[in-house]
């Protein structure tokens, strides 16, 4: 019996993972026992199975794993012999997270981030444009014929002229645009600092969490429009970020847990940790 092929992330099934594992010449994939989509009490012991990434595809050998610290259920592992053999390639960027990207965290906030990146609004948030940018040259530089350090130049003519922006708007029109037009939750409170003082950090997972207990993502409007960044000076009483809802009790939870801790740390200038980041 031919067994189905496993899919990537790209179509909502298993995602591929990097095993880092050396197998020599043979391609060996690694599945989570309790994995929902490949049971794997269907397959016999060392099974050759099909892995697509793209139009690639090869066979692999498939080794079952308990341990969710090799792989994950939602996950398929794959040697180096089997990932170079799909021709996947992998590069790391190292980026500043020490704070959230841009202004926004929740479905119209993030849109509205991204359409002022892309429509060249002077007020866009600078370092979600700076990440783009850095993340788009990097691909860039994937093309051969791309000379060293004009991929970054490249990627700026693209978003300064307009054709990103074109091209968002034909995938757009493409899937169909969205008739309905969203707006942030007119459930409402603030934030405030706590104290006076220079924000030293932001507890990224906090302030997400403060933003899903809101409503987000499923509901479009809810979310956290955020007013400060890491290294703004604050006075106490003045708004760090305001959070929308449109459920009366997603509106309690997140005042609940933003009451308990903001996620902002108020301190001294000299006490913000300096951007580890590639130049």
């Amino acid at each position: 019996m031919k067994r189905p092929a496993a899919k990537t992330a790209a179509d909502g099934a298993l995602r591929l993972r990097r095993m880092g594992i050396d197998t020599y010449r043979e391609n060996v994939a690694y599945l989570h026992r309790a994995c929902a989509l490949y049971h794997a009490a269907g397959f016999q012991a060392l099974t050759k199975v099909q892995v697509s990434a793209g139009s690639r595809r090869i066979l692999a050998v498939l080794n079952v794993a308990d341990d969710s610290g090799v792989v994950r259920p939602n996950q398929l592992g794959l040697s180096e012999q089997a990932f170079a053999q799909l021709g996947l390639h992998l590069e790391v960027i190292i980026t500043d997270g020490r704070q959230p990207v841009g202004r926004g965290i929740g479905p119209v906030f993030e849109t509205r981030d991204v359409m002022q990146v892309l429509q060249g609004d002077p007020n866009a948030p600078a370092d979600l444009r700076q990440k783009a940018l850095r993340l788009a040259g990097r691909v860039i530089e994937f093309d051969p014929d791309v000379r060293g350090g004009e991929a970054y130049a490249i990627a700026r003519d693209i978003l300064d002229s307009g054709r990103a922006l074109a091209k968002m708007n034909a995938i757009i029109d493409a899937q169909g645009r969205q008739k309905k037009r969203f707006a942030p939750g007119q459930l409402t409170f603030e934030m405030r600092s706590a104290a006076s003082g220079t924000i030293t950090s932001i507890d990224n997972l906090r302030v997400a969490r403060v933003a899903r207990f809101a409503g987000a993502p499923l509901v479009k409007g809810a979310g956290v429009d955020l007013f400060r960044q890491v290294g703004d000076k604050v006075k106490k009483g003045e708004p760090l970020y305001r959070v929308h809802a449109e459920v009366a009790a997603d509106f309690r939870f997140a005042r609940s847990l933003a009451a308990r801790a903001s996620g902002y740390t108020i301190g001294r200038a000299d006490e913000v940790p300096a951007a580890v980041v590639e130049p």
